[in-house]
C-alpha cells in the first residue's frame, strides 16, 4: 500500500501478507482519518528556509513593541546568519548543537546564548504547532556554562602589557575595548567616521558579525537600542588611534549593511566602509584568527587568567568608573545596557560601600535632623559629632 508519511511526507509503501486484508483495511482508513484531521505534514512548508519563515513567525507574535525589537535583532544577529539557509525540516539536534558552538566561538556571553537558544528553540515549537516539522530539533541541547558574576579584572599595567604585546594592527583595538568598553563585534564595526578627534568621542551605531557559509561580513544593530552611544575617549585611546591610523592600517572593507529596515524583495545593500580594524587583506577578523592572536599575546602578560578574553575589557571598563564612584546610570548609558537593572545584576559585587563610611554617612544624616529637634521627645538616639570618633549608641535623653 503506497501513502505520504505522516512525519517526513514522503511517499512509502507498507506491505501487508496474505490474510491481512482487515489489517491492511485498518491502516488505509487511519491514515485517511490522520489526512482529514490536518495531522498530516506541510512537506512544502517544511522546505521552508529558516530566514523566510523566521521573521514571519516574529511578526506574528504578541508582544510588545520593544520585547518584537528585541527578537528581531535576535533573528537578524543570532539565528539568520548561522541557520538562515537550511530548511526547517534539514535542522537536527547536531544542527542545533552546532548553531550554539558558533555562537560560543564568536565570543558570545553565555546568557547571550540562553537567549538566542530559547527564541530559536520556540520559533521550532510554532514550527512543529504549524505542522511544518515532526518535531523540534532543540532535545538534548547542552548549552554553555553561565558566566561567573565574580569576574577577573586586570591591573592597569597588564592592560597595557597586553596591548603591547599583540600584533600592533590591533593594539588600538585592545585599547578601545579598555577605554571605552565597548563590545568585540562593536569594535570590529568601527570605521573613520565613527571617531570623532574634536568631540573626543567614538560613535557606536553598530556591530559586525560574520555570516555562517561564507560570504561578506554584516552591520547589524547594536545589542539593545541602548547600545547606540556615543562614549567619551580618553587621552591614551586617542594616542592609540591615531597611532593606528598613521600606520595605515584602516582598510576598505565590504559589508552587506542590514542596521535599515529591508525592503521586501529587495536584498540589503552592500557598501564599503573604511574600517578600523580588519586583515592586511581587507577582511573580517575571523573567530580563529582573532582567538590565536589573543591567546598568543595573553600568555605574554605576567599573572593574566588565562580564561580572560576581549570581553574581559569590558569588565575591566566597567570596574574602574565603579570604583571610582560612577554614578550606575552612567555605567549603563556608556557600556550600552539595556537598563541600570542589567548593570547592577552584573557589576552589584563591585558596588560596595565601606561599612564604616556608610555608618558615618547616616549619622551626619540622623544628627542634623536631631539638631533641628528644639524640646527633644522623650529620648533620641544619641549620636555622635560628626567630626568625633566615638561609636554610635542609644541614651535616653530627659525632656527639660
Amino acid at each position: 500500500m503506497r501513502h505520504s508519511d505522516p512525519t517526513t511526507g514522503k511517499l512509502v509503501e507498507t506491505w501487508f501478507s496474505d490474510g491481512q486484508k482487515v489489517k491492511a483495511q485498518e491502516f488505509a482508513a487511519a491514515r485517511e482519518t490522520h489526512k482529514n484531521e490536518g495531522r498530516q505534514l506541510d512537506v512544502k512548508g517544511g522546505k521552508q528556509l529558516i530566514r523566510t519563515y523566521g521573521p514571519g513567525y516574529v511578526k506574528s507574535l504578541v508582544v510588545k513593541e520593544s520585547t518584537r525589537d528585541r527578537y528581531e535583532l535576535l533573528m537578524t544577529k543570532q539565528v539568520i546568519p548561522y541557520l538562515g539557509g537550511r530548511q526547517l525540516m534539514q535542522c537536527t539536534p547536531t544542527t542545533v548543537q552546532n548553531w550554539v558552538r558558533s555562537l560560543e566561538e564568536d565570543e558570545l556571553a553565555p546568557a547571550t546564548i540562553q537567549l538566542a537558544y530559547d527564541f530559536g528553540s520556540a520559533m521550532f515549537k510554532r514550527a512543529v504547532h504549524d505542522r511544518l516539522i515532526a518535531f523540534t530539533p532543540c532535545e538534548g541541547i547542552r548549552l554553555p556554562e553561565p558566566d561567573d558574576r565574580e569576574y577577573w579584572i586586570p591591573e592597569h599595567h597588564q592592560v597595557h602589557q597586553l596591548a603591547a604585546a599583540i600584533t600592533p594592527r590591533y593594539k588600538a583595538k585592545v585599547y578601545i575595548g579598555a577605554g571605552c568598553g565597548l563590545r568585540h563585534g562593536e569594535t570590529l564595526a568601527l570605521d573613520l567616521n565613527a571617531i570623532d578627534f574634536d568631540k573626543k568621542i567614538v560613535r557606536v551605531r553598530a556591530a559586525l558579525i560574520r555570516r555562517k557559509g561564507g560570504g561578506l561580513p554584516a552591520l547589524v544593530k547594536t545589542k539593545t537600542k541602548a547600545g547606540v552611544r556615543d562614549v567619551p575617549l580618553p587621552d591614551h585611546v586617542i594616542a592609540a588611534l591615531k597611532e593606528h591610523i598613521a600606520a595605515g592600517y584602516v582598510q576598505d572593507v565590504q559589508v552587506v549593511d542590514q542596521t535599515g529596515a529591508k525592503r521586501k524583495g529587495k536584498a540589503f545593500p552592500v557598501v564599503t566602509k573604511r574600517m578600523l580594524f580588519a586583515s592586511e587583506r581587507g577582511k573580517i577578523l575571523w573567530p580563529s584568527t582573532w582567538n590565536t592572536l589573543w591567546a598568543a599575546a595573553r600568555a605574554k602578560v605576567e599573572d593574566m587568567d588565562g580564561r580572560f578574553t576581549f570581553h574581559g575589557l569590558r569588565h575591566y571598563f566597567a570596574s574602574a568608573l565603579i570604583n571610582a564612584k560612577s554614578n550606575p546610570k552612567r555605567v549603563q548609558k556608556l557600556c550600552g545596557h539595556a537598563s541600570v537593572v542589567v548593570t547592577l545584576s552584573i557589576y552589584a559585587h563591585l558596588f560596595r560601600d565601606d561599612d564604616q563610611q556608610s555608618r558615618q554617612i547616616l549619622n551626619d544624616v540622623f544628627a542634623a535632623g536631631a539638631a533641628k529637634i528644639a524640646a527633644p521627645m522623650g529620648h533620641v538616639i544619641y549620636l555622635p559629632d560628626a567630626q568625633s570618633d566615638a561609636q554610635p549608641g542609644t541614651q535616653e535623653v530627659q525632656a527639660a
